[in-house]
């Protein structure tokens, strides 16, 4: 797997790894890294869906206004979201 170099210059090799230290991942590492698409890009598909389906603090973030602008942005037009 490819080394993940955050912002502080620590690497992180396995994105999966149990063993990684994430106490030493600070807000500003994640955001540089978040922002970065070089970086970015070195995540999988189903990394990119477990942090997507995770990050979210809780349903009431989930709003009609947030997946019409997700179905626009990825020009999904077979979906709509119904407000209820």
């Amino acid at each position: 797997m490819p080394e993940i170099v955050l912002a502080g210059g620590d690497v992180v090799r396995s994105v999966r790894s149990m063993e990684i230290d994430t106490t030493r991942i600070t807000r500003q590492d994640f955001m540089d890294f978040f922002r970065d698409d070089d970086q970015l890009n070195l995540l999988t598909n189903d990394d990119r869906l477990e942090v997507f389906s995770q990050i979210l603090a809780g349903s009431s973030d989930i709003t009609k206004a947030l997946l019409d602008g997700l179905l626009s942005d990825y020009s999904v037009g077979d979906i709509e979201g119904v407000e209820r």
